[in-house]
């Protein structure tokens, strides 16, 4: 017994000799983020929702209730986009198209010939329109809107939003949508 003792402090002195004189190894350096862009949400008269969904009277709970009311008559509808964009130059040239059940809105356009990301899309953080509408508040985190004003009140469809960015001679792209049906 005293033998296997004695070998297993020899262990251990020969083990935290090698750890004192092994060289520490650098910890290696982050890799700089890339440019990136991704959709991350979709709110319709501030319910939001991951691209991708599907809006029913059923699912998800209180959705049509939140989007048209009890009346599923709303005085209008807002619709907002969320992206979340890493290292994207606000000179960065882009093409956004927004597709909504009353219209379709893409720029450039005759208005906005020459669209940058940094005119066509604004920062979250600070705005309170992000906030009421759902989005995140990161320094990466981007909105633009749409609105139907009053009238038609449709709200009923697909919203579909598709975004294209030039950065140092490769497009980023990103694309989702969402469907609406409280009928």
């Amino acid at each position: 017994m005293f033998r296997r003792i004695s070998s297993f402090l020899v262990a251990l002195a020969v083990l935290a000799l090698l750890s004192a004189t092994a060289e520490a190894k650098p910890k290696p350096k982050p890799k700089p983020a890339k440019p990136s862009i991704k959709l991350t949400g979709v709110s319709v008269n501030q319910q939001n929702f991951i691209p991708g969904t599907k809006v029913t009277l059923t699912s998800p709970i209180n959705a049509c209730y939140g989007i048209g009311g009890a009346t599923q008559d709303p005085p209008d509808v807002t619709m907002f986009a969320f992206v979340h964009a890493v290292k994207i130059p606000n000179r960065a040239p882009l093409t956004t198209t927004f597709v909504t059940p009353w219209d379709t809105q893409t720029v450039p356009d005759a208005e906005d010939a020459h669209p940058t990301f940094g005119n066509s899309w604004f920062h979250d953080r600070g705005h309170q329109q992000a906030s009421i509408f759902g989005g995140p508040d990161g320094p990466d985190d981007f909105f633009r809107y749409d609105d139907e004003g009053t009238g038609r009140n449709i709200f009923n469809g697909t919203y579909t939003v598709s975004v294209s960015v030039k950065v140092g001679g490769t497009t980023l792209r990103t694309h989702g949508s969402i469907t609406v049906k409280c009928e």
